[in-house]
């Protein structure tokens, strides 16, 4: 249902955000994860329909191993817009041992790919008990 909805020519920031949330609590309500969201948009923005798709295929990523590997009883989602950039930060509480930074998958090879594609980054990191999925994409 939400990639097929990507069919348009230009989608919103905001709708990106919705789409993005929708895909969030569909796993986070279904693994019982206490879902905390900040949203800084300010101005909406149109996004072109390969950088859109690009970006929920991330989030689909990152929620799928979240799904299978995750420990987290919390969850934080960040979209910010910053001039002409996003930046979509995904937080995973007291989960130390979820991440292998030596074994990276497929999964999260291809969301690198995605950032880099559309002129962004990701980076995957852990810090006093939290995992944190950081993305970057240029409007």
């Amino acid at each position: 249902e939400h990639l097929n909805s990507s069919k348009l020519k230009k989608r919103t920031l905001y709708e990106l955000n919705d789409e993005c949330i929708d895909v969030i609590l569909n796993v986070t309500q279904l693994k019982g994860i206490l879902f905390q969201k900040e949203v800084d948009i300010k101005s909406d923005s149109k996004i072109n329909n390969d950088k859109y798709k690009d970006i929920k295929l991330c989030i689909y990523e990152i929620m799928n191993n979240i799904a299978k590997h995750s420990l987290t009883k919390t969850l934080y989602f960040k979209l910010i817009r910053q001039k002409k950039n996003i930046e979509i930060i995904l937080i995973t509480q007291e989960d130390t041992d979820f991440y292998n930074y030596d074994h990276a998958g497929n999964g999260l090879r291809n969301i690198q790919k995605r950032c880099q594609r559309q002129g962004g980054d990701f980076k995957i990191f852990q810090q006093s008990g939290r995992i944190y999925f950081d993305l970057k994409f240029k409007l």
